[in-house]
């Protein structure tokens, strides 16, 4: 085989895996490891934006947040696929210092999924001068948070068995709440081109 001949086939192979994803109709995709620049540019003129060089634990965070399965192959996508969902993703570009260097802004982007089901979880990012009483913050947070979704759920438990006449509200618990979520997301694990 010649050369011409093996890119043509991987430009072949491209072109039928993102008619795959465009069945789908996802608005963005994570993808643990690289992804070709060939793949990208194909993504984004349907106007899906990519995400590559994720963590595998990101990965499982980002799927449980969103309600959605890892698909560890294109080769598994078809029309029914179950897309994650949340109601706006936004990018924000920071400056970090660590004690060691400074890192540009363009070097640490945040991805924001806002939006998605409060109870599944959440991303608190902490920064301060002092890394003994940012763990010390840390550990406190930890404990507080823990304490709060104890006694969220002891109160839904309660208030389901009616083991205690428990005031209740107007407003829902997070656990009680849902929202009619917009935006679409696939997550890959590994994708090859």
């Amino acid at each position: 085989m010649d050369l011409a001949s093996e890119i043509k086939q991987e430009d072949d192979l491209m072109n039928i895996i993102v008619k795959k994803i465009e069945q789908v109709n996802p608005d963005l995709i994570f993808v643990q490891d690289d992804c070709s620049t060939k793949a990208i540019e194909a993504m984004l003129r349907k106007e899906i934006t990519v995400v590559s060089n994720v963590k595998e634990s990101i990965m499982q965070r980002i799927g449980r947040l969103t309600q959605t399965l890892n698909c560890p192959s294109t080769n598994l996508i078809s029309s029914d696929f179950s897309l994650g969902k949340c109601e706006m993703y936004s990018m924000e570009n920071l400056a970090v210092k660590s004690l060691t260097r400074t890192v540009d802004s363009n070097d640490t982007t945040i991805i924001k999924l806002e939006g998605c089901l409060p109870f599944l979880g959440c991303t608190i990012l902490l920064s301060g001068p002092d890394m003994n009483e940012l763990r010390l913050v840390k550990h406190a947070l930890k404990k507080m948070l823990r304490m709060s979704r104890q006694l969220i759920l002891e109160n839904e438990y309660y208030q389901f068995m009616r083991l205690a006449a428990l005031p209740t509200s107007d407003r829902k618990t997070p656990f009680l709440h849902q929202k009619h979520l917009e935006r679409q997301f696939l997550i890959f694990k590994k994708i090859t081109f």
